[in-house]
C-alpha cells in the first residue's frame, strides 16, 4: 500500500490515476523535465509536494526514470544489474563471514561485458574493500586462491596476468562509492563503473576509444543518474572529464 504525503487526501490519490496519463503524455513530448515543469504544464493547481509524490510513484513503478536531482524522463531504458558468478559469491561469503563489518564491493569482468564494443579476454574478479581491511583481505585471498594481486598496475597486468586464467584484483573501495545490493551482495552501480573504468589504471584495456563506446552504450541502454555520476566523479577527481563525456551526448 502506498504511503501518501501528509497533506494528500484519498481524493487526491484517486486523482493520481488521471494525472498519471497526463504526466506520461507530457514526458513523451519532452526528453527531460523538472518537477516544476510538470506542475506548471500539467497541474498548476496542486502543491509542488503532491506533484513530487506523483512523479516518485511513477519512478518506483519504473514508468519514469530519475536522471538527476528533480529531473525526470520517460523510462525506455533498463536498470544496469547482474548476478555474481559462483566464484565471486564464494569469495564474498568467505570474506563477509570473517570481516562482517568491512565495507566491500565485488564483481567480475562479465559485469562489464554488456557495455563493451570489443570483448577483452578479461577473466578477473574485482574485490574492493575499505582501506583499513585491504591487506587483510589480500592475504586471506592469497592463502585460498591463486593469482591474487593487490592494487595491480598496468605493467603488472601486462607482465604477469594471464587472461586465460582467473585472477583476483584486490583494490581499495573509495569512500562514498555508489554501490547497490543484489541478492545481498554489494555490486557497483553503473555510475561507479563508468567513473572507475575511466580512472583506474588496471582498467587500461577499457580506456581510450573503447571507453567512448562504453559510455555511449551506457547512456543509450541503461538508466544513468547523472547527479550520482558526477558526485562520484568529483570524489575521484575527474568531474570535468566525465562532464565532457556527457557533453558529447548532450546529457
Amino acid at each position: 500500500m502506498e504511503i501518501l504525503p501528509k497533506n494528500c487526501t484519498f481524493a487526491e490519490n484517486f486523482n493520481f490515476m488521471t494525472y498519471k496519463e497526463n504526466i506520461l503524455t507530457f514526458a513523451r513530448e519532452h526528453e527531460m523535465f523538472s518537477i516544476a515543469d510538470a506542475q506548471k504544464n500539467i497541474a498548476p493547481d496542486i502543491p509542488i509536494e503532491q506533484m513530487t509524490w506523483y512523479l516518485n510513484q511513477m519512478v518506483k513503478a519504473k514508468t519514469l526514470a530519475r536522471i538527476g536531482s528533480g529531473t525526470f524522463t520517460i523510462n525506455t531504458k533498463f536498470d544496469f544489474t547482474d548476478r555474481l558468478e559462483n566464484v565471486a559469491v564464494e569469495i564474498y561469503d568467505s570474506l563477509h563471514a570473517t570481516l562482517p563489518f568491512a565495507r566491500m564491493c565485488i564483481y567480475d569482468s562479465s559485469y562489464i561485458s554488456p557495455l563493451q564494443h570489443h570483448l577483452a579476454g578479461n577473466n578477473i574478479i574485482y574485490v574492493e574493500v575499505e582501506r583499513n581491511a585491504l591487506e587483510s583481505v589480500f592475504f586471506m585471498l592469497k592463502d585460498a586462491y591463486k593469482n591474487v594481486y593487490l592494487k595491480p598496475t598496468k605493467e603488472t597486468i601486462y607482465q604477469y596476468v594471464d587472461n586465460e586464467v582467473q585472477s583476483i584484483f584486490v583494490k581499495p573501495l573509495i569512500s562514498e562509492a555508489p554501490i547497490k545490493m543484489v541478492d545481498s551482495y554489494p555490486i557497483p552501480t553503473i555510475e561507479k563503473l563508468l567513473v572507475d573504468l575511466y580512472k583506474d589504471k588496471d582498467f587500461y584495456m577499457y580506456q581510450g576509444a573503447e571507453y567512448d563506446y562504453i559510455f555511449e552504450n551506457a547512456l543509450t541502454l541503461y538508466n544513468v543518474n547523472t547527479t550520482k555520476l558526477l558526485r562520484y566523479a568529483s570524489r575521484r577527481g575527474i568531474k570535468n572529464e566525465i562532464q565532457n563525456q556527457l557533453k558529447k551526448y548532450d546529457k
